[in-house]
């Protein structure tokens, strides 16, 4: 424990994190640093708190609008809450930014065509798009020996936790052809 009269919030915030153990009070109240982080490492807020308060919502607050990730070409991620939000503060606290992946699943014909694409959050099931009626069933050209005939998917696709591209299978069927031979 340390006892002043005064502290600025830069030598407050650099005990706190030295020295998460030590209690200062400021003039007889124990303050502490509050700090919000996103999912890099970047301080998106920071203020000093008083042993006791609840600590507050700067996105609901209005001191912060909603922390964001850049998304990728197929993965995609929504703020999703702070990792905790504490009540009666009685420590430095670091408050993480959580947030939900949300992936792309695409299905892809016989012919590499992508007939359906979604995006699916993560640890849910993505919608077979056959069975819900968003496309036909998948399709590959035939050949001089075979036709072919849909069966199913390559993988499951009921708990993605990825990004997913599921493929069409299919039966091979020998074609068939009937010769003339003329005189």
């Amino acid at each position: 424990r340390i006892n002043i009269d005064s502290i600025s919030d830069e030598l407050l915030e650099e005990l706190n994190e030295v020295f998460p153990e030590l209690i200062v009070y400021v003039n007889g109240q124990a303050q502490f640093f509050i700090r919000y982080i996103n999912h890099n490492g970047e301080i998106l807020y920071k203020y000093v708190a008083t042993n006791g308060d609840n600590v507050i919502d700067p996105i609901t607050s209005g001191l912060i609008e909603t922390p964001t990730v850049e998304a990728s070409e197929d993965t995609q991620w929504e703020f999703k809450q702070w990792s905790n939000l504490p009540t009666n503060i009685q420590k430095p606290q670091n408050i993480i930014a959580l947030y939900t992946e949300i992936y792309r699943v695409r299905f892809i014909d016989g012919n590499d065509k992508v007939i359906y694409e979604e995006w699916v959050e993560e640890n849910n099931s993505a919608t077979d798009p056959v069975l819900a009626g968003y496309a036909g069933a998948p399709v590959k050209t035939s050949d001089s020996q075979y036709t072919y005939a849909w069966i199913g998917w390559d993988v499951e696709f009921n708990n993605i936790t990825a990004p997913l591209d599921i493929y069409a299978v299919f039966n091979q069927i020998l074609r068939q052809y009937t010769v003339h031979f003329k005189n």
